[in-house]
């Protein structure tokens, strides 16, 4: 039989790491969003809409992505925590 052995302080490090990286993603986003207001502002072509719904559609797409990649390293830090919870717990 094999012992599994959890690295809970590794595992925190990916957590933080991917949440790091969620919060550039965020800056991204909100950035595109930024720019996409001001061209449905100032554009006045008439292919502009279908650009801002495409735009807009691949924008909520990624906004999907990063919501997904924040709670993929929440689950990953609660849960190396709840493990060495655990583990404190056996050996106390």
């Amino acid at each position: 039989m094999t012992n599994i052995v959890v690295n809970t302080l590794e595992l925190n490090k990916y957590g933080e790491k991917i949440q790091k990286q969620v919060e550039s993603f965020d800056s991204i986003t909100t950035k595109m969003d930024e720019i996409l207001t001001t061209l449905n502002e100032g554009w006045n072509g008439k292919d502009k809409q279908s650009f801002i719904n495409n735009a807009v559609e691949y924008l909520n797409n990624l906004k999907m992505i990063e919501r997904a990649l924040s709670e993929y390293g929440k689950v990953i830090t609660e849960c190396s925590n709840k493990y060495q919870d655990r583990i404190n717990d056996f050996y106390s």
